[in-house]
């Protein structure tokens, strides 16, 4: 779950022209009275991922909040706003141990390993043998996995939903990329390979933006940037269905042939080039 720590009003207006941020007009004063981590992370307001249990027969009961059971966090707000946190399902052996590890995307690359001079928010991995580990940097270790090479994902990228198992050792990335404000967020996918005993590593990406927003209801209102974002994705028999949201306002469903997808973007190889036929 991502959030903030306060509202950050109609954050849509910082797209339009002339940009208008309003995520700091609802911090109080007193954020401003000193300098450790908390307040740091009050003042910015940045966006803080944090994880939760979710007990499934709670939920069918309709008893909502017990339901949802708060775990831990899962990102530094003092560091960096950091978002689209995803982890694997299963643990990889990292370092000589089994470790859970941790798709992210923050927003101040430069501040993480190998993020010298790296402008664009970029997509991350982390390791860490506890998942409650996760929010502390001493315990856990970083590798940047992607970051902007298409013109459609000039602006940025950021994974979009839990990784997918393909096979014994390679994962299905579902992930966005945002141009500009006229262009906005269009979705693609890439396919990570795990290495024995380090972190896993990209050998396809797709370089074509394969889901963006057409219909007319999925085209923007309020919200001036067209977006068409994934949120989620489950294998139904041969298919894989996906959520979306359409420019923050509308919530769709698609589907596609998961191991027609998959033979896809395996046409292109780690860089976005198309192998030849």
């Amino acid at each position: 779950m991502a959030c903030r720590m306060f509202p950050p009003g109609p954050y849509w207006l910082i797209d339009q022209e002339p940009s208008v941020d309003t995520r700091n007009d609802y911090v109080p004063y007193w954020v401003h009275e000193g300098d450790d981590a908390f307040r740091v992370t009050a003042r910015t307001n940045n966006t803080v991922t944090v994880l939760y249990k979710l007990d499934l027969e709670l939920l069918k009961a309709g008893r909502y909040k017990e339901a949802f059971i708060y775990v831990c966090p899962l990102t530094e707000g003092h560091v960096s706003d950091n978002r689209d946190v995803f982890l694997f399902p299963d643990k990889m052996r990292i370092d000589g141990k089994l470790q859970y590890v941790m798709l992210h995307r923050p927003m101040t690359p430069a501040v993480f390993p190998q993020g010298s001079g790296l402008k664009k928010p970029s997509i991350y991995l982390a390791a860490a043998e506890k998942v409650e580990d996760f929010w502390a940097a001493d315990r856990v270790t970083y590798r940047l996995l992607a970051t902007s090479q298409f013109h459609w994902e000039d602006n940025r990228i950021g994974a979009s939903w839990a990784p997918l198992r393909i096979s014994s050792d390679e994962w299905l990335v579902s992930y966005h990329g945002k141009k500009d404000s006229c262009y906005g967020y269009t979705q693609s996918f890439l396919i990570v390979r795990e290495q024995d005993n380090d972190f896993p590593i990209v050998t396809h990406r797709c370089s074509e933006r394969l889901m963006y927003a057409q219909q007319a209801w999925e085209m923007p209102v309020d919200y001036p940037t067209p977006c068409l974002f994934t949120t989620g994705g489950i294998i139904a028999g041969d298919d894989l269905i996906m959520s979306y949201g359409a420019a923050d306002q509308k919530v769709g469903i698609s589907w596609v042939n998961f191991a027609e997808l998959v033979e896809y973007v395996k046409r292109f190889d780690a860089k976005g080039q198309m192998y030849e036929e």
